[in-house]
Order: C-alpha cells, then sequence, then structure tokens
C-alpha cells in the first residue's frame, strides 16, 4: 500500500469535522478566483480579437493541458495510455483546424490508433488489452481536443469575433447565473448523485441568461438574430449543463475531487482545466455544427 492511499480512501468518507474547513477554503478560493478571472478577461478580449496565432497558441496550451490532466486522472484509476502519443495527436488536431487541413487531423487519429495497438501488441499484451489501452488514449482526443479546436474554427467564421464570443457569455453566462441563482434560490436538486450542489433552480437562471446574453453580442455585431439562432443557443445552453455533469461523471468514476495535476496548476483557484472547460466540450460543437450548417465555415472533415 502506498503512502497515497490513506488519502485517497479519505476522499471518499465525509465527517462533520473536515466540513468547516472546506468552507474556508472556498471563501479564499472565490477571491483567488475573481482576481484570476479578473486578470484573463482582457488578455481573451486581445487574443481573440487578433485571431490567427494569437488565439490559437493558448486556445491549444489550455487543451494540452487538459489532456494531461484526463491521461493523469486515468492513469490514477489504473487505466493506462500513451501520453506522448496523444499530445502529439492532440497538436496535430488543433493544428489542422487552424490551418484548415483536415488530413492533419485524419493522421493523427488514425495514427494514434495504429501506433498504440502495434505498441502495446507488440509488448506481449493480449489483443483485449491492447485495444484497451487505444481506446484511453483516442479517448482524450475525442473528449478534449477535438472541441477546444472548434473554438479555433469559430473565430475563422465569417463575423468570427461576435460569434467566438456569443460562444464565451453563452458557456460563462450560463455557468455563472447558474451558480449564482443555484446559491440563492436553489432548492431541488438537478443531480444529487453526480453534482449535489446543482440545482433545477439554478439550470432554469443559467438556461435564460445563456440564451439571451448571447443575442445581444450578435446584436452589436449587426448580426441577423432568428428564431434558429435563439434556439442554437437553448441547445447550447442545456449542452453547457450536461457538459458539466459529465465532467463530474468523469471525476467520480476516476475517483478524483478535481482534475488538476499536483504541482501544475495553471488557473490559481480554478482546480484543474478540465474543471473550467468542462462545459465548452460540449457547447463548442454545437456553435460549429451551426456555423458550418450556415456555411459561415467550412466542413473541416
Amino acid at each position: 500500500m502506498t503512502v497515497t492511499d490513506p488519502e485517497n480512501l479519505n476522499t471518499h468518507i465525509s465527517s462533520e469535522p473536515s466540513a468547516r474547513p472546506a468552507k474556508k477554503r472556498s471563501l479564499s478560493n472565490l477571491l483567488v478566483r475573481f482576481f484570476t478571472g479578473m486578470a484573463v478577461i482582457p488578455i481573451l478580449v486581445m487574443v481573440a480579437f487578433l485571431g490567427g496565432w494569437w488565439l490559437t497558441v493558448p486556445i491549444m496550451f489550455f487543451m494540452l493541458v487538459g489532456v494531461l490532466e484526463f491521461y493523469f486522472i486515468e492513469r490514477r484509476h489504473g487505466l493506462q495510455n500513451n501520453a506522448l502519443l496523444g499530445i502529439i495527436a492532440a497538436i496535430m488536431i488543433m493544428l489542422a483546424f487552424h490551418f484548415r487541413m483536415p488530413i492533419l487531423w485524419q493522421s493523427a487519429v488514425i495514427g494514434t490508433i495504429i501506433i498504440t495497438f502495434a505498441l502495446e501488441y507488440g509488448r506481449g499484451r493480449v489483443v483485449r488489452d491492447s485495444i484497451y489501452r487505444t481506446l484511453t488514449t483516442v479517448g482524450g482526443l475525442f473528449y478534449i481536443a477535438f472541441p477546444m479546436a472548434f473554438l479555433v474554427a469559430i473565430r475563422q467564421a465569417d463575423a468570427g469575433y461576435h460569434w467566438f464570443f456569443a460562444y464565451i457569455y453563452c458557456t460563462w453566462g450560463t455557468d455563472t447565473l447558474a451558480y449564482l441563482i443555484g446559491n440563492m434560490f436553489g432548492k431541488t436538486k438537478l443531480a444529487p448523485v453526480l453534482s449535489p450542489k446543482k440545482t433545477v433552480e439554478g439550470a432554469i437562471g443559467g438556461i435564460i441568461a445563456g440564451t439571451l446574453l448571447p443575442l445581444g453580442v450578435l446584436h452589436q455585431g449587426d448580426i441577423d438574430i432568428t428564431f434558429v439562432v435563439t434556439v442554437i443557443f437553448f441547445i447550447a445552453t442545456l449542452a453547457a449543463i450536461v457538459g458539466d455533469l459529465l465532467e463530474s461523471v468523469v471525476k467520480r468514476y476516476f475517483g478524483v475531487k478535481d482534475s488538476h495535476i499536483p504541482g501544475f496548476n495553471v488557473i490559481p483557484g480554478h482546480g484543474g482545466v478540465l474543471d473550467r472547460i468542462d462545459s465548452t466540450l460540449l457547447v463548442a460543437p454545437v456553435f460549429y455544427i451551426y456555423l458550418v450548417w450556415m456555411g459561415e465555415i467550412a466542413l473541416n472533415f
């Protein structure tokens, strides 16, 4: 038994004495999160306005950290993966959408599957284990790399700056208002087993905010606001809530409280990168599919 085993066991045991310190930590974290957000917002506005590599590089950075976190919590749970191949493939996927070259992501996915399987099988593992380790590696690409790469494609759309911030307002509006309304008025648990703190009242507040706020962004950009656009934003808010719950499922399955890698917390007060981009992982595909359907961006497949 390793030294960390008792700590892991303690995470599954709740006790009254431990409840008070948790509140103190959450209060201090709230202040850290606030000041971190104040520092990030102007940077986000600037890189989104500039676009191109100015936006692709920071998105790629957070994508890679998120992929590493995913592989790390897999390994903590005893699931093996080929992190090096996964990182290389994730970079290729991001570059595929930056340069609009589908051959890059196609090569990345196919290459990762073939090489990972060949390496694992060549080490003497049975076919079943080789397939399993291949899936744990590719899973990080479809769960994190592709949705983050969609953000680059969204910025490349016609009026991409406004669509990108419509996505930001939709995602953050849903998360923030769901949190605030839930704390003030929440009584009915939304998913008590998966995420005990989330409430139906908070979800309704988040859906309303996430649907209406991006409409204001499009109005500022003189973009036609149609019924279909409103429905898309509504669907995106539902995707944000589901994405948040999905990450809760992932963390519960792997037995971790947050996704960050110990000693490598790149967003002070916010836990891991996956904890911050969980909604993005489902909202970005909604925006991407809609903009492709409308002919605003070319299908990169």
